[in-house]
């Protein structure tokens, strides 16, 4: 493959990753702010913010590193039934996780200090850095199962 394909394709992967990356935050933000019926809840906006970081920096060290797993990353189709199965129910606990927050906002359900609102970011973006530093060692992380 000369230059000019290679560089094409990194610019088609690049698109599919950004509409993907802009998609999933829309959605995402949808959920959290529609739920809780304002966009005065400034913890989804440090959510997003906190996700949103990691993800940028990760696509851009996956596009310059290993692109092939990058592509492998965009691959969602699960070609096994009983892994889609799963994979659908996993989602709808996912978009649980994105709703209920917004709802405790709305309501007032809970009230979480300050501290650890702080601790949890801190923990979420260690764990972010856990997973890239597995992309940077394995270039099979794909997310379906191959053999």
């Amino acid at each position: 493959m000369d230059r000019k394909q290679v560089r094409q394709e990194r610019r088609n992967l690049l698109r599919l990753v950004l509409f993907r990356l802009f998609s999933g935050l829309v959605l995402i933000g949808g959920l959290l702010f529609a739920f809780a019926g304002s966009f005065g809840y400034w913890q989804a906006w440090l959510f997003l913010a906190a996700l949103t970081i990691p993800l940028v920096m990760t696509l851009l060290f996956l596009l310059r590193k290993d692109p092939a797993l990058l592509e492998k990353r965009m691959n969602l189709k699960e070609p096994r039934k009983a892994q889609r199965k799963i994979v659908q129910i996993s989602g709808l606990f996912m978009l649980l996780g994105f709703f209920l927050p917004g709802l405790d906002y709305r309501f007032q359900w809970s009230d979480v200090p300050l501290w650890l609102i702080v601790a949890s970011v801190i923990v979420f973006e260690l764990a972010y850095a856990m997973v890239v530093a597995v992309f940077a060692q394995n270039s099979y992380a794909s997310r379906v199962i191959e053999i």
